[in-house]
């Protein structure tokens, strides 16, 4: 019995390592599973590096119209210097006869005290 039972155990081992995975399809899949994480990270560092490449042309075109603002905002405050530079235009001094008839178009007369006239001789001593 005792060999009866020896054999049984032997034949039942056997047919458990039979019925399994050989050692290459071990080592295939796990190569395969490895291929598969190295073709991920693959993507991943390239991914990154499209997003690196992508926010370097981005900065590069922002900092390009930032320039292009200061340049353009340089230009114009240079365009308003010069207009301030420009003089203007004066009126021509009025003589003391035209003075005196533009004071009368505005209603000045010195008969009137209670009016104040910038041409009255005593104009600032009131």
């Amino acid at each position: 019995m005792k060999k009866l039972s020896f054999l049984a155990a032997a034949f039942a081992t056997m047919a458990i390592v039979a019925c399994g995975p050989s050692k290459e399809e071990l080592e295939a899949k796990e190569k395969a599973k490895q291929d598969s994480i190295a073709a991920a990270e693959a993507a991943a560092k390239e991914a990154a590096r499209q997003d690196s490449i992508k926010a370097a042309e981005e900065a590069a075109m922002k900092a390009k119209q930032d320039s292009i603002a200061m340049a353009d905002s340089l230009a114009k405050a240079a365009e308003a210097a010069k207009a301030a530079e420009k003089p203007k235009a004066s009126k021509p001094k009025q003589t003391k006869e035209e003075k005196a008839k533009s004071a009368f178009d505005k209603g000045y007369d010195n008969s009137k005290p209670d009016k104040k006239n910038p041409f009255d001789k005593n104009y600032d001593k009131k």
